[in-house]
């Protein structure tokens, strides 16, 4: 249902799942999530570049508007949170970086189907190893 209110939105607008089969334009809608305090954000975020991201995830929203978007709704006092999944190649000490003034928590996950993302990664060049000692190493450098 994502991939097809994505298509319906306009550019930079990111669609939610808000509750059950309810959904949210995020920014547009932002006075439904403030109106609840208890009201808690958060997006995957398994890279600190576009160009992996979209490799992987290519109808999805770059990882540069879901930053933007997540500072966005930090600015108006929402409860943000990342999950670092799947774990992506990335430069982990950057990531932090960016996502250390924007969330109040990050969940660290793991990163599956490891032949489908070497095989979308390797169109970009990036054909190192995708195993458990790198994931290992990531998610250590992460924390």
């Amino acid at each position: 249902m994502i991939p097809v209110l994505n298509d319906l939105a306009r550019a930079g607008e990111m669609v939610a799942r808000f509750g059950g089969d309810e959904f949210v334009l995020v920014l547009r809608d932002l006075d439904v999530l403030t109106a609840n305090p208890q009201t808690k954000v958060g997006f995957s975020i398994g890279t600190d570049r576009d160009d992996v991201g979209l490799a992987i995830e290519p109808r999805a929203d770059p990882m540069s508007v879901r930053l933007d978007t997540l500072a966005r709704l930090r600015e108006a006092g929402v409860f943000t949170f990342a999950m670092i999944t799947p774990a992506l190649p990335m430069d982990p000490e950057r990531l932090v970086a960016l996502l250390a003034p924007l969330v109040r928590v990050v969940h660290l996950g793991r990163l599956f189907e490891k032949p489908r993302v070497a095989t979308a990664l390797a169109g970009l060049g990036l054909d190192g190893p995708l195993d458990d000692a790198w994931e290992a190493r990531t998610l250590r450098r992460l924390r």
